[in-house]
C-alpha cells in the first residue's frame, strides 16, 4: 500500500505538472496572437502616417481594409480595398510583417500609390519580454520614388491584455529630428470580440491617425478602416469656442426680445 500511495502522488503531481505546463503554454500563445494583430495595428497606423507627410491629410476619406493575422507563423498582412480615393485621387497601399519569436525581431515592408506618386516603406522593431508583455523599439523609413523622405523612431511597450502605449518623433532623409514631431500612439486590442482601436496624435499641431477594425484572437481575416486628419492649432480651437459662445448669446437674446414682444401684445 505506501508503495502505490507513492506511485499514485508521483503519477499526480506529474499530471498537476502537464496541466500547468499546458496552461502556461496556452497562455503565451495567446499573448503571442494578440502581439501578432497590435504589430499589425501599429505597421498600418505608421502607415498613416507617412501618408501625412508625404500628402497631407484628409479626413473626408477613410480608407478601407482587409487584412490577415497568421497566429502560428507570426506573420501578417494588409490592403486598401479597390476603389478608394484619397484627396481626390485613386490609393493602392498593402503592407506586411514577419514577427521572429526567437530573436524577438519583426521586420515590416509596404508600398503604394497616390495619383502618379509611388512610395515604399520598411522598418525593423525590436521586441523584449517583460513581465505582463513586450516592450520594444522600432526605426521604420519611408521612400518616394526610390529617395529615402524620412523615419518613424518610437519606443513603448505592447500588453498582455491587449493595450499598448508608445511614443515617437519624425527625423528627415538626413536622420535629423524634425522640431515639434513628437507624438503618442495607443490602442487597445480586445481579444473576446476581434475588435480594435488605435491613434496617433501628433498634437503641436500635427497628424491625427485613427484606426479601428476587426482581427479574430486566432488568426485569420480581418477588417479596418484608418482616416488621417489633422490636430486644430490651439488659436483655430479658441475662435471656435468664442464663435459658439457669440452664437449661444445672440440665441438668448432674440428669445428674451420674442418673449417681451409677446409679453406686451398679450
Amino acid at each position: 500500500m505506501p508503495a502505490f500511495r507513492l506511485y499514485a502522488r508521483s503519477w499526480a503531481g506529474l499530471a498537476l505538472s502537464m496541466l500547468s505546463l499546458v496552461g502556461i503554454t496556452a497562455t503565451r500563445a495567446r499573448a503571442d496572437e494578440v502581439l501578432d494583430t497590435q504589430l499589425m495595428m501599429q505597421t498600418a497606423v505608421n502607415d498613416g502616417i507617412f501618408i501625412y507627410t508625404l500628402f497631407g491629410p484628409d479626413r473626408t476619406s477613410p480608407m478601407a481594409f482587409t487584412s490577415t493575422v497568421d497566429a502560428v507563423a507570426n506573420t501578417f498582412s494588409y490592403s486598401i480595398n479597390s476603389g478608394v480615393t484619397y484627396q481626390g485621387m485613386s490609393i493602392t497601399l498593402s503592407g506586411s510583417g514577419s514577427f521572429d519569436a526567437i530573436t524577438g525581431i519583426l521586420t515590416t515592408s509596404s508600398s503604394g500609390t497616390l495619383g502618379s506618386t509611388s512610395w515604399t516603406t520598411s522598418g525593423t522593431e525590436s521586441m523584449t519580454a517583460v513581465v505582463g508583455g513586450y516592450s520594444g523599439s522600432l526605426d521604420a523609413n519611408v521612400f518616394e520614388h526610390l529617395v529615402k523622405e524620412g523615419d518613424i523612431h518610437e519606443t513603448g511597450m505592447d500588453t498582455h491584455a491587449g493595450q499598448s502605449n508608445w511614443t515617437g518623433y519624425l527625423t528627415d532623409a538626413n536622420g535629423n529630428k524634425i522640431p515639434n514631431s513628437g507624438f503618442t500612439e495607443q490602442d487597445f486590442y480586445n481579444p473576446l470580440t476581434g475588435k480594435w482601436d488605435k491613434l496617433a496624435d501628433e498634437p503641436d499641431p500635427g497628424f491625427l491617425v485613427r484606426a479601428n477594425g476587426y482581427s479574430p484572437i486566432a488568426g485569420g481575416s480581418g477588417t479596418f478602416t484608418m482616416t488621417v486628419e489633422t490636430v486644430p492649432e490651439p488659436t483655430s480651437l479658441s475662435l471656435l469656442c468664442c464663435g459658439c459662445c457669440g452664437l449661444l448669446v445672440y440665441t438668448c437674446h432674440l428669445r428674451r426680445r420674442a418673449s417681451l414682444a409677446n409679453r406686451r401684445v398679450a
